[in-house]
């Protein structure tokens, strides 16, 4: 797709969207490489624009979480790309018109124009870094220091001796990196395989991460740099064919994912993980098992992991099945149980049950509240059913049942247990905690399905409506709706009619309320006789006024009567 094609391959709803979108910062360095920030409320994303000799649009990337093609972010680069006038394609005239500046630079006296030069460029920094730049002989090989001073010269340039740019300053200072860098770059790129030449790369990243931690800016414009950059050395070091030859190159690079504080170089490790989508098994082993080891030897030393470079690592090793030979690596991270469920299932696959248990363990001493408990206790369970210690899982389903409301739980608690007073009273206090959170807890429709299951078990069926009160589920209703009309029928639909049904639903479930109380209110029409319908219809002020339930039934009445 042509950047000028763009209307032709997205719909009317994205273009017109994109079109009020602010994009900010747009620039194209090199030729074809177009980067620029687009706000989005109060959000704003980096996208990248790449092009060819002929307009075709060959890369592009944002950092939004829309994984579509061509998300409405990018569609405005591309529309600002497309509109922006391009001086080149101006037409001109056939005879060359001077203007007055260049007509004077003609006429002026060489030396005169030197001393001018002079004095403009020891007014203005960046303009003498990029004179110094342009004019001083073209160098083969630099040093680390020179690099780094060639870079911070470039925001001194800019900033002088404050500390902190603001946008359009930090702009230029990545307008400066991209001058002055260029021909560092070039000598890598001319040379790739020479281990030497990979240390101006690094010292090129390195020193922009450095300074990018220095600022204080929500600027992703550095972050930006060294991705292209790095972007253009993985092009680099896909094309070498030899794989010794590629694990030697690469190999400098993997050295850099932990700095010198064993923290995670995210640059890094991001431009290590892309090489892992090249279908190349062989040379995706070297990747893992670098990062991997590199990591165990920081254990071993001690070296703790920040979270964010534990949850990478662990999603790493399970994408790539390398869990059981690293699981070693992971530990819990307080108060994230996403990561934490996942790493105790993925240990109970590789049956590490004594690992799995302490963690479990750990997780539950530090969670504010017994809800959060849930996942570890049940995986406590599958471990000690496994590994067949009868009274560790007794111990955590009595954990569990108040958690839960299970009734296998409770019935075989029960059969665990002997008859007599301890008995009776734990049956009425687990009874009671039912009760009370059957009606405002999260775990209402438990409690209250546990509630109807312990009476009908104990055979107490008179008991039975007493827990179809007011804020009774529909959807246990509806589970149970056979039985409670065996019962009593017209008690049943009593019941069921003065049930406080509003549009808003229970807990947050208006959907599943909605499609309860269309399935419900066909049942009864189904099940009831046409007597009673009509007495339902003729009589609605007997019901609970909140109750749109019966609002429903007297509508289908008019088809059914």
């Amino acid at each position: 797709m042509k950047l000028t094609e763009i209307e032709k391959h997205i719909s009317k709803v994205i273009l017109k969207e994109a079109a009020k979108k602010t994009v900010r910062e747009l620039d194209e360095n090199p030729p074809g490489i177009f980067v620029a920030f687009v706000d989005d409320g109060n959000e704003s994303y980096d996208v990248q624009i790449e092009t060819n000799a002929d307009g075709e649009i060959t890369k592009h990337n944002c950092d939004c979480a829309v994984k579509n093609k061509f998300c409405v972010h990018k569609v405005a680069v591309v529309l600002k790309i497309a509109n922006a006038k391009n001086p080149k394609q101006k037409s001109t005239t056939k005879s060359k018109k001077i203007n007055a500046t260049e007509l004077l630079l003609q006429k002026v006296d060489g030396e005169e124009l030197k001393k001018w030069v002079l004095q403009l460029i020891s007014n203005n920094k960046e303009i003498e870094l990029e004179f110094q730049h342009r004019f001083t002989e073209t160098k083969t090989h630099y040093t680390q220091t020179e690099i780094e001073k060639l870079t911070l010269d470039a925001v001194k340039a800019v900033i002088k001796n404050r500390k902190h740019p603001d946008a359009s300053e930090l702009k230029k200072i990545v307008q400066l990196w991209q001058t002055i860098h260029q021909p560092i770059i070039d000598i890598y790129m001319n040379n790739i395989t020479n281990h030497e030449n990979s240390n101006y790369i690094i010292s090129i990243v390195e020193t922009c991460i450095k300074i990018q931690d220095s600022f204080r800016t929500s600027s992703t414009g550095i972050s930006t740099y060294i991705r292209v950059l790095l972007g253009k050395v993985y092009d680099a070091i896909l094309s070498i064919e030899n794989n010794e030859l590629w694990a030697q190159v690469i190999s400098k690079y993997l050295k850099c994912i932990w700095d010198k504080d064993n923290r995670m170089v995210v640059p890094y490790h991001n431009f290590a993980i892309s090489f892992l989508e090249g279908n190349n098994p062989q040379r995706d082993l070297v990747i893992l098992h670098h990062i991997f080891d590199s990591a165990k030897e920081l254990l071993i030393n001690n070296v703790a992991f920040e979270n964010t470079s534990n949850k990478s690592l662990l999603d790493l090793a399970i994408k790539h099945n390398l869990f059981g030979k690293y699981y070693f690596l992971f530990t819990p991270i307080i108060y994230d149980n996403e990561y934490n469920i996942k790493l105790v299932k993925h240990l109970l696959e590789i049956k590490q049950y004594k690992i799995a248990s302490k963690y479990c363990h750990r997780i539950i001493s530090y969670n504010a509240q017994d809800i959060y408990n849930v996942p570890y206790l049940n995986f406590l369970r599958q471990i000690y059913t496994d590994t067949n210690e009868e009274i560790k899982k007794l111990m955590i389903i009595k954990k569990l049942l108040p958690l839960t409301f299970n009734f296998e739980d409770y019935v075989y608690l029960s059969n665990k247990m002997e008859d007599g007073e301890d008995k009776k009273k734990w049956r009425s206090n687990l009874l009671s905690k039912a009760k009370r959170e059957s009606s405002y807890s999260e775990m209402s429709f438990a409690c209250q399905e546990f509630c109807i299951q312990l009476m009908i078990a104990e055979g107490k069926t008179h008991r039975l409506f007493d827990f179809l009160n007011r804020n009774a589920s529909f959807s246990l209703v509806i589970k149970y709706f056979d039985y409670f009309k065996s019962v009593d029928a017209n008690l049943f639909i009593k019941q069921i009619c003065n049930i406080e049904d509003t549009e808003f639903g229970f807990f947050g479930q208006q959907n599943q309320t909605k499609i309860d109380r269309e399935t419900l209110s066909d049942l009864i029409i189904k099940a009831y006789p046409k007597p009673l319908l009509m007495a339902i219809n003729n009589g609605r002020n007997m019901f609970s006024s909140r109750s749109v339930l019966v609002d429903i039934i007297q509508r289908k009445l008019i088809d059914v009567v």
